[in-house]
C-alpha cells in the first residue's frame, strides 16, 4: 500500500471477500466519507523524485535568469495548467513542467476508461511517479537547459504497454507517421501527443484542446528551438495527417478562436478514404461556385437594363454557362491558376466583363482543398449507404462539410469577388471606381462600366421626353403634326443620333434599306438603341424630308399607316 491509495481500493484490488466484509463494517461507522486520493501530483512527485541537491541549485537558477523572459510564449497554457511560476518553482521541477503531471494523469484515467491500457494502470500519484521516475531515468544524460517533452512520457509509458484496442486506434496514425518524408520521427512524436490529448476526457478536453499552440508547447524539449519554428513544423505535421484522413479539424463551439483537433473512428477513416475516392469534375465544381456566386452577387441576372434598352446576360464559371443562351454581353468568373490582368489584355472578348479570381483562389491551399473536400462530400452523399453506422457517419461528415462552407468557404470567395481585378474587354477597371463596393453593389457598377464601354453611343437617345420608349408614345411623335419652325433655325440641325443614322444610309448606297436593317444595326454596338428609338430617329429624317417611307413596296404611305404598322411590321418598311 502506498500514501496515495486509499483503503478499499487496496481490499478490491487484493480480491479478499473476508476483508471486503469488515472494510464494510468499519466504513458503516462513518457517516462522512473523506476522499484520501491526491489532488496535487505534482507536488508529491516532485518530493519524491525531483528533489535537487544544493550543488544542482545555482546553476538551474542561472539558466532560470536567462530564459525566464521567453517563458510567456513558451509555456503559454490553458487556464489552470501550471507553468514555471517561480525561480524556486523552476529549479524544483526542472527538467519536467508543472503541468504536465497534471495532465499525463488525465491521459491515464481516459486511457484505462477507453481500454487502452490494463485496468490496474489509473491516474494517481503512484503511476505519476513510476512514469516520471523512467524519464527522468532515460534521459539522465542530458545537457544543462534539455526540458522532458510531454510525448516523452508517452515513450515511456505507453510505448509497449498499450493494449491490444489502444494499438489499433494508433496504428494508422504511427504508419502515416513512418511516410512522413520530411522528419518521421519528428511526426510520430506529433501523432503521440495528438493520441493522448485527443483521448483525454471530453470535459478535459474542453480546458486543453489540441490545438497547435498546444501540440507545440507539449513537444518543447530545449529552449533553443525558436517557439514558431517548431509551431510551423507542427502546424505541417497536423495537415498532413488531416491530408491522410487520420484527424479531421473541428471549430470551436463557443466563440474560441483556434481550431483543434480530433481523432476518426474507424468508420470515419473508411468513409474518408471513400470520399476521397470520388471524382468531382469541373462541371460538379462549377455547378457549386455559381450557387456561391449568385446568393452573393443578387444583382447577376439575365437581363441587364442600360440607357434605352436592356441587354442579354450570359454568365460562365469553369466553362459552364448559364443565365442567357444567346448574350449581348458575357460576365466570366475566371477560376485559372495564374491567369493576371496582363495575361488577358490581348486575349479578352470585347463583350466579356472578366472577374479575375482564379490566382486569390488557387493561392489560399486550404479554401481550394476544402472546397474540392466539401464537392467530394456532396457527390459521396449521392451513393448508396451501407448500413446504420455509415449513415450516421456520412451524416457527420455532411454537417462538417456544410459547417466549414458556411464559415469558412463562403467567406473567403466573397472576400475573392469583393478584391480580385475585373477587366472589360482588353481594359481592367480602375480599382478606383470600385472603391467601397461589395458584393451586388460592386459587380452592379462594374457591369454599368462595361455596357458604358461597350454602348458608348446609347446615351444618344437616352432622353425620355424625346425619344419613345414603347409603342403608344412612338405612335403619338409620328402622328404630331409638323409646325412652322420646328426644323428651322437652331432645329435645323441633324441631332447627333439623326446624323448617325444619316451616315449610316448614306453608306448604304442608293438601295432602298429595309427599316428592320436600320433597328437591327443599331441595336448594336456601340449604339445599343431600343427599337423605337431608332424608329423614332427615321421618322424624324423623313419629317426632314430627308427621307422617305415605303411601305410593301408602296412609296405612298400616309402617317397614319406609319403610325399604327411600323413597329410591328418593321420588315415591310
Amino acid at each position: 500500500c502506498t500514501a496515495q491509495q486509499d483503503l478499499s481500493e487496496v481490499i478490491n484490488n487484493a480480491k479478499v471477500a473476508q476483508g471486503r466484509e469488515s472494510m464494510g463494517k468499519i466504513m458503516g461507522r462513518f457517516e462522512v466519507k473523506v476522499s484520501l486520493k491526491g489532488t496535487q501530483p505534482e507536488v508529491i512527485t516532485q518530493k519524491r523524485i525531483l528533489d535537487k541537491k544544493e550543488s544542482a541549485k545555482k546553476p538551474l537558477l542561472e539558466l532560470y535568469k536567462k530564459e525566464e523572459n521567453g517563458f510567456s510564449q513558451r509555456f503559454a497554457l490553458p487556464t489552470s495548467y501550471k507553468g514555471y511560476t517561480s525561480a524556486d518553482d523552476f529549479i524544483d521541477f526542472y527538467p519536467f513542467v508543472p503541468y504536465q503531471f497534471a495532465l499525463i494523469m488525465q491521459v491515464f484515467n481516459n486511457f484505462q476508461k477507453l481500454g487502452y491500457v490494463a485496468k490496474e494502470t489509473k491516474g494517481n500519484e503512484r503511476s505519476i511517479i513510476k512514469v516520471v521516475h523512467s524519464t527522468a531515468r532515460t534521459n539522465a544524460g542530458g545537457e544543462l537547459g534539455t526540458l522532458m517533452s510531454f510525448d516523452q512520457l508517452y515513450d515511456n509509458m505507453f510505448e509497449t504497454g498499450l493494449q491490444a484496442r489502444g494499438q489499433k486506434a494508433v496504428l494508422n496514425a504511427e504508419n502515416m507517421a513512418r511516410e512522413y518524408q520530411p522528419d518521421p520521427k519528428f511526426a510520430r512524436r506529433v501523432v503521440n501527443v495528438l493520441f493522448m490529448i485527443c483521448n483525454i476526457s471530453d470535459t478535459d478536453k474542453l480546458l486543453f484542446p489540441a490545438t497547435v499552440q498546444n501540440i507545440t508547447t507539449l513537444l518543447l524539449n530545449d529552449f533553443t528551438t525558436p517557439f514558431l519554428t517548431l509551431k510551423e513544423d507542427v502546424k505541417k505535421v497536423v495537415e498532413y495527417l488531416c491530408e491522410k484522413n487520420i484527424i479531421r479539424e473541428e471549430k470551436p463551439k463557443k466563440g474560441g478562436l483556434d481550431v483543434f483537433y480530433s481523432f476518426y473512428s474507424e468508420e470515419e477513416m473508411k468513409v474518408a478514404e471513400l470520399i476521397k475516392s470520388q471524382i468531382v469534375d469541373t462541371t460538379y465544381q462549377a455547378d457549386q461556385l455559381r450557387d456561391i456566386i449568385q446568393k452573393y452577387i443578387t444583382s447577376l441576372r439575365n437581363k441587364e437594363q442600360f440607357k434605352t434598352r436592356s441587354f442579354a446576360v450570359g454568365g460562365n464559371v469553369m466553362q459552364r454557362t448559364f443565365l442567357s443562351n444567346n448574350p449581348d454581353v458575357v460576365v466570366e468568373f475566371n477560376m485559372d491558376n495564374g491567369v493576371r490582368v496582363e495575361d488577358m489584355i490581348l486575349t479578352n472578348e470585347d463583350k466579356k466583363l472578366l472577374f479575375l479570381c482564379g490566382e486569390q483562389f488557387h493561392s489560399d491551399k486550404k479554401l481550394l482543398n476544402d472546397f474540392i473536400w466539401y464537392c467530394m462530400v456532396q457527390k459521396y452523399a449521392e451513393t448508396p449507404v451501407a448500413n446504420e453506422e455509415n449513415a450516421k457517419v456520412r451524416d457527420e461528415f455532411g454537417k462538417r462539410a456544410k459547417e466549414n462552407l458556411n464559415n469558412y468557404v463562403i467567406p473567403k470567395i466573397r472576400e475573392i469577388l469583393d478584391t480580385c481585378p475585373i477587366m472589360t474587354g482588353n481594359t481592367e477597371i480602375d480599382p478606383m471606381q470600385l472603391t467601397g463596393k461589395k458584393g451586388a453593389d460592386r459587380y452592379s457598377r462594374a457591369i454599368e462600366i462595361h455596357l458604358g464601354n461597350l454602348y458608348d453611343r446609347a446615351y444618344m437617345v437616352e432622353n425620355s421626353a424625346t425619344y419613345p420608349r414603347d409603342a403608344a408614345s412612338l405612335r403619338q411623335k409620328i402622328m404630331r403634326p409638323v409646325n412652322t419652325g420646328d426644323y428651322d433655325g437652331m432645329g435645323a440641325a441633324l441631332t447627333p443620333a439623326e446624323q448617325e443614322v444619316e451616315r449610316w444610309l448614306i453608306k448604304q448606297g442608293s438601295l432602298d434599306v429595309n427599316l428592320s436593317s436600320i433597328t437591327s444595326h443599331f441595336a448594336q454596338r456601340p449604339f445599343g438603341w431600343l427599337e423605337t428609338c431608332t424608329i423614332y430617329v427615321v421618322n424624324e429624317l423623313v419629317r426632314r424630308h430627308r427621307r422617305d417611307f415605303s411601305y410593301s413596296n408602296n412609296p405612298s404611305v400616309d402617317m397614319q399607316t406609319v403610325a399604327s404598322r411600323v413597329l410591328s411590321e418593321t420588315n415591310k418598311f
